[in-house]
């Protein structure tokens, strides 16, 4: 989820994929951090290195939140999955779409 990010300059404000069971893993965040305005983003924000190698076991639930901003503006979808005996388990797909508001 990075990759798109780092390639088009835009960055983020929140993990694109966090865990909540257990509440130890996270993805990106502030890729890009120096795009942010009116922010110092050295004093601010750090960039947090994902883990690599997490054993996935079932019971665990992730949070995937891939977002972009440009300038003020900023698009966040995504929802929770938690690892079954058989394999991902999506608990919600409204947030899977975008919905533009105007």
């Amino acid at each position: 989820m990075s990759e798109p990010l780092l390639k088009t300059g835009h960055y983020n404000m929140t993990p694109l994929v966090h865990s909540l069971t257990p509440a130890a893993f996270a993805g990106h965040i502030a890729l890009n951090a120096e795009q942010i305005p009116g922010q110092d983003s050295r004093r601010v924000f750090r960039t947090v290195e994902p883990i690599s190698d997490l054993e996935l076991v079932p019971g665990m639930a992730f949070a995937f939140e891939p977002n972009a901003c440009t300038g003020q503006h900023r698009v966040n979808i995504g929802g929770t999955v938690v690892v079954g005996e058989n394999g991902p388990d999506e608990l919600n797909t409204v947030p899977c779409r975008m919905h533009v508001v105007s």
